[in-house]
């Protein structure tokens, strides 16, 4: 059987001093609606979403990010002249590339064409990031 809980009156109960279990069922409408509606605010997450424009010289393969990109966070998206180029782990051929997380100059992401992009194409990184 589980414990019953009354946390009516448990402002400043040190959680060493409880124990058992809480149930969903024993939890149901103890939370507001109304604070569940909107989510959490963008603000409170501290993450964002960037277009970097990068600068190919025509012999570049490493172009470096703005920003680090955090652990979990896959969503990178590389567009050369318009056309979505292929994200692979590692070896990149003509089309594709490869992210480092925190591998470019100073601790930001870094992208790795798999051959030189030539100079005056336009190559654009998005991405998310804190």
């Amino acid at each position: 059987s589980q414990p019953s809980f009354d946390l009516t009156n448990a402002t400043n109960y040190p959680t060493s001093a409880l124990s058992g279990t809480i149930t969903n069922a024993q939890l149901a409408g103890s939370i507001d609606q109304s604070k569940l509606n909107n989510g959490i605010p963008v603000e409170k997450i501290n993450i964002g979403t960037y277009w970097d424009a990068l600068s190919p010289d025509g012999s570049a393969t490493n172009f470096d990010l703005s920003r680090t990109i955090p652990q979990g966070f896959d969503l990178v998206i590389v567009v050369r002249n318009g056309v979505v180029q292929k994200q692979v782990s590692s070896s990149p051929s003509t089309d594709e590339f490869t992210v480092s997380r925190n591998g470019g100059s100073g601790g930001v992401a870094r992208i790795t064409m798999g051959a030189a992009v030539p100079a005056g194409e336009d190559l654009r990184v998005f991405f998310l990031a804190a």
